[in-house]
């Protein structure tokens, strides 16, 4: 399933892959031009190259917001901002549908895994980010009471929790990486190619 295409130096829409997949063909018939400088009568469809462009950042397990944990408002916003869409821009039903179909048939068991476990340690660095300021600001006042010292307590205890669970998190994402390996094997096998390696490495800095 492609949206794009490499032809005479540009990027554009691969129409008759997109032709082929009624959600998709929906997003193309439906660009009557109009909307986009350039594309009067939507001749180009240069309106929804950039919707097949916002599925593609916001879906896409290779796209920037699933390999660095974007939740997903970051992610909507990185999306629009990317395939230059108005700042307002709501996917409607028609591409909802769209998403859902490129997700299912592009997220594997184990992609599905990796980007959960990758919005985890992203996660985890947002809190402990935000439990570090809370202890410098007690620590900064002049005086503490006993229950901004329990405070303080229960502030190192979610910190060595968190630290103590990474341990496992890295298990997990190797595992995860592991069946991502086996799974690109067998796709590559089925359809009669050589085995080649993925370019994620279990050693990335992820863990570190």
């Amino acid at each position: 399933m492609k949206f794009f295409k490499f032809e005479n130096g540009e990027i554009v829409l691969d129409k008759a892959e997109i032709a082929l997949y009624s959600n998709f063909k929906k997003i193309l018939s439906r660009d009557r031009g109009g909307r986009v400088p350039g594309d009067p009568d939507g001749r180009l469809k240069m309106y929804a190259f950039r919707e097949f462009a916002y599925i593609y950042f916001k879906c896409d397990f290779e796209a920037y917001p699933s390999q660095h944990g974007l939740n997903e408002q970051e992610a909507h916003h990185y999306a629009v901002q990317q395939a230059r869409l108005e700042k307002n821009y709501d996917p409607d039903e028609v591409v909802k549908a769209a998403m859902r179909q490129y997700e299912n048939e592009h997220l594997s068991p184990g992609k599905k895994a990796i980007k959960s476990l990758i919005r985890l340690f992203v996660s985890n660095d947002r809190i402990v980010s935000k439990i570090e300021n809370n202890i410098t600001a007690t620590l900064d006042l002049p005086t503490l009471t006993r229950d901004q010292i329990t405070e303080l307590l229960t502030y190192q205890k979610q910190l060595i929790e968190i630290a103590t669970s990474v341990p496992a998190q890295v298990k997990k994402l190797r595992e995860a990486m592991t069946l991502l390996e086996e799974e690109d094997k067998e796709v590559k096998i089925a359809r009669g190619g050589s085995e080649v390696a993925l370019s994620m490495d279990p050693e990335n800095d992820i863990e570190n």
